[in-house]
């Protein structure tokens, strides 16, 4: 093409600028395309107030959404409530408190006592109490699965007493 030429330079200017919107958008963040997922977790018909979903893809990034008091949860994947990648997930969910194991010595002489005393060792270990089986925190065990389609997606987990 003559660019000396103004009615070909004009022509030029035009083609560019048609196809710089167009190749701008294909450039994206460079990550793989998410889709917003948001959904409910209860246990025994009741919400789930504290924990976390995770969402493993067949290939891609987890996903994860902290679960409210309310039992929803929106996952993100890199930023806020971003999503999870299109397709099929391997879901667990841990849901979890973790306590202080026994209570703090009053004094030195109290410290020393529970240093020295053999059985005091299961005392200072944290202790979990599970507010959903345990089962559902291993992707192994857990058994929940879930499809991410393009569209918007809300994906409740209503967990049985047994898994």
């Amino acid at each position: 093409m003559n660019t000396a030429n103004p009615a070909h330079r004009a022509r030029l200017c035009c083609l560019l600028a048609g196809l710089l919107p167009a190749l701008l958008a294909g450039c994206g963040d460079g990550r793989p395309e998410r889709v917003p997922v948001s959904g409910r977790v209860t246990y025994q018909g009741e919400p789930v107030t504290t924990g976390t979903v995770y969402f493993w893809p067949e290939q891609g990034p987890q996903a994860r959404g902290t679960i409210g008091p309310d039992g929803r949860y929106r996952l993100r994947t890199f930023e806020k409530e971003d999503g999870a990648v299109p397709g099929k997930h391997t879901v667990t969910i841990e849901a979890k408190e973790v306590s202080a194991g026994g209570p703090d010595p009053k004094s030195m002489d109290e410290e020393f006592e529970l240093f020295s005393d053999p059985d005091a060792e299961s005392l200072a270990k944290p202790r979990v109490r599970w507010l959903v089986p345990e089962q559902y925190a291993n992707r192994a065990t857990s058994g929940l699965t879930a499809e991410v389609t393009p569209d918007g997606n809300t994906i409740n987990f209503d967990l049985p007493v047994e898994p």
